[in-house]
């Protein structure tokens, strides 16, 4: 009989199938460059439907690897999702934003702190999966800790970014208010995603444990949030015009907001 972290790995299996499927459209075959959101997007709904076939093997053969891969597919698994969020920015970013050098150096100085991030992340994880040492579980907790917090600070600074679009919203395609509009949306739902990362970390209860946790705030707060993202993104990649090296290839790519 399936027991319960086996039957939301083959959830995870049949929800992120189609994901994968239309995230790889918006990126091969709808929209040019930039297409960073899209690769991430395509990224992140293929590690998910991955970790569904990891978590289905890991409880049936719980090896030190198998929780290695499992632990770093769960925790930094949804790091592409939140860069995801800076690549939609970035849409539109080059729509009409070309000349704000600051706005750019912003945005590179964020994909840096994500850099470091996620080797924070994956060298923390690899360190906890060796359970059979406790000081290599140590420091890795330390190193996941870290990875966390920066990914507080690089949610702080997307939601700057989308504030900053917002408030030139007067004078912007309208392509560009349906993804600052689209990633806004999302972000109460990747603060709550982070938030349980956090207290996976932070807290001594084991029912934030990914791993051995409740299944309950396991399913709400983490993979439920990630759906609910990836749903928003595919949508304002489905509703926008397709976006290229000429900007929007459409002829009402460039209708500018009035009010």
């Amino acid at each position: 009989m399936l027991q319960d972290r086996s039957k939301v790995g083959i959830a995870l299996i049949i929800f992120y199938i189609p994901a994968v499927i239309l995230a790889a459209y918006l990126l091969f075959r709808r929209h040019g460059r930039p297409r960073l959101g899209w690769y991430l997007l395509t990224a992140f709904s293929s590690v998910r439907f991955a970790s569904g076939i990891v978590m289905i093997v890991f409880e049936n053969n719980p090896t030190v690897g198998l929780t290695i891969a499992t632990i770093i597919l769960l925790s930094v698994g949804v790091v592409p999702l939140i860069l995801a969020t800076l690549g939609l920015l970035r849409v539109a970013f080059s729509l009409d934003f070309e000349q704000k050098h600051l706005v750019h150096r912003l945005a590179i100085f964020v994909r840096i702190i994500f850099g470091v991030a996620i080797a924070l992340l994956i060298a923390g994880s690899v360190l906890v999966g060796n359970y059979k040492s406790p000081s290599s579980v140590r420091h890795g907790d330390g190193l996941v800790k870290a990875g966390n917090i920066l990914l507080v600070a690089i949610l702080a600074a997307l939601i700057m970014l989308q504030a900053y679009i917002w408030r030139q919203r007067r004078g912007i395609s309208r392509a560009s208010m349906t993804i600052v509009k689209g990633s806004a949306s999302a972000m109460p739902f990747l603060i709550v995603r982070v938030a349980y990362a956090l207290l996976s970390v932070f807290s001594t209860s084991q029912k934030w444990n990914n791993l051995t946790g409740s299944i309950a705030a396991f399913v709400c707060m983490g993979l439920l949030m990630e759906y609910v993202v990836v749903g928003i993104y595919i949508g304002v990649g489905i509703s926008i015009p397709p976006v290229g090296k000429d900007k929007l290839r459409d002829g009402d790519a460039h209708v500018v907001l009035t009010a």
